[in-house]
């Protein structure tokens, strides 16, 4: 598979992968999110939680949302976001694949990406089954933590992504230099 992405990344691919994660970024933290909050007297979804949350708050949260609100939740945030983790999962891999042609770094790097798109995809599937009544404490920690992984992966591969761009950037300008 890291053959096939590195042999397969170019700059068309990341700018399309990077425009449809932006796009579908900005729906959800423009319009889905909002609504869902508002609805909500401001509390933060799950998907905002990159520490978790208890069951407590799952319970309160729940109680706040109407059967709209949840319905609104399971059938067009959740779908969003079905898509996003894809996306920019498919950006930061072919990113990566495209500056270690260049520059070189290890290939465990890409399990980043690759963590952070699964426990968003078992994040949402955490969070369908809650809004849809099943709200026992197993359910919710699972929930919880795949939001921990995924808020811990993504933000490890989002830093190693930039740090291994400013070398690239480095790299690429030393090369221009000579």
């Amino acid at each position: 598979m890291f053959q096939w992405l590195r042999k397969n990344s170019n700059l068309k691919i990341i700018i399309l992968t990077f425009s449809i994660s932006t796009a579908v970024y900005l729906i959800m933290i423009m319009g889905t999110i909002p609504h869902i909050e508002r609805s909500v007297g401001g509390m933060k979804i799950f998907d905002l939680s990159p520490m978790g949350y208890s069951h407590d708050y799952t319970v309160t949260l729940m109680g706040m949302m109407s059967e709209e609100i949840k319905n609104y939740y399971k059938y067009f945030q959740i779908p969003l976001d079905f898509i996003y983790p894809l996306a920019i999962g498919l950006f930061s891999l072919f990113s990566l694949a495209f500056m270690n042609n260049r520059v070189g770094f290890w290939g465990w790097f890409y399990i980043f990406p690759i963590f952070g798109c699964v426990f968003d995809y078992l994040e949402n599937i955490f969070v369908f089954f809650i809004l849809s009544g099943y709200q026992n404490k197993m359910i919710i920690q699972f929930s919880s933590l795949s939001t921990i992984i995924k808020s811990i992966s993504s933000t490890i591969s989002y830093s190693l992504l930039l740090i291994i761009f400013l070398i690239f950037l480095v790299k690429y300008k030393v090369v221009i230099k000579k």
